[in-house]
């Protein structure tokens, strides 16, 4: 599932490198529906991505957004899919960025958390199917690659609630940085993988995950649908006709 949404109440945020507007916000689920996995099924892994970017003004940096990613291991929540997976650690993330994204000025431009200390940095580590051409440009882990994930013991649980990492970027605004990611994620251009230990799945200790976006069917206009039964009724009258 794919969700859109913008942060409805505007509040002043005050940060150690500065002051920072209301964030712009979307989030990602990775789920039956929005998934590859290099697993033939899948476990039932899954997890939430929320995206919020502040544009920060500090002393001798102007151009600093700060991207805080909130993480959510969803696995069991829901419907079970796949193997039926209920229980996973997340060990990681990754995504790739737009090409006028990079680390930004701010001298701790990653701020970890105890799920994610690790800043993963142009990771290329992990193999397989659709996984083999991508180099991750960022992203937060038990260790500094997503295929070396670190003890699972130390992952997120999906009783654990959520962890937040932060990321300090440059090369466009607030707004545009947002839009730019969104749509990226929204139609392929950039790349969101994840990586799970501990699946309590039989035969399938670990998962790899690719954010694919959901495709959402076309309706047809109520005139389409109209002139398709008049066509259809015609070719009956001329059969029924012929007979």
């Amino acid at each position: 599932m794919y969700t859109k949404f913008i942060a409805g109440i505007a509040t002043a945020v005050v940060l150690s490198a500065g002051a920072a507007s209301a964030a712009t916000t979307f989030t990602i689920d990775v789920g039956e529906d929005s998934l590859f996995s290099t697993n033939s099924p899948a476990t039932g892994s899954s997890a939430s991505l929320t995206f919020a970017f502040v544009q920060v003004t500090a002393p001798g940096i102007t151009s600093d957004v700060k991207l805080t990613v909130t993480v959510d291991n969803t696995t069991g929540d829901g419907d079970a899919f796949g193997s039926g997976a209920t229980a996973s650690k997340l060990v990681g993330f990754a995504f790739t960025t737009p090409d006028a994204v990079s680390l930004g000025d701010t001298a701790s431009n990653y701020v970890g958390s105890s799920y994610f200390p690790y800043l993963l940095l142009n990771d290329d580590s992990v193999n397989g199917n659709q996984f083999n051409s991508i180099t991750f440009d960022l992203g937060g882990g038990l260790k500094s690659t997503l295929e070396g994930s670190g003890s699972p013991s130390a992952g997120l649980d999906p009783e654990d609630g959520t962890t937040s990492v932060s990321f300090y970027l440059k090369g466009l605004d607030e707004v545009t940085m947002a839009s730019y990611f969104e749509d990226g994620f929204e139609d392929g251009t950039l790349k969101l993988g994840l990586r799970f230990k501990a699946v309590n799945v039989t035969g399938a200790d670990s998962d790899k995950l690719l954010y694919v976006a959901p495709t959402t069917p076309v309706p047809l206009p109520a005139g389409g649908l109209l002139l398709l039964t008049g066509l259809g009724g015609i070719a009956l009258m001329r059969r029924r006709a012929k007979a």
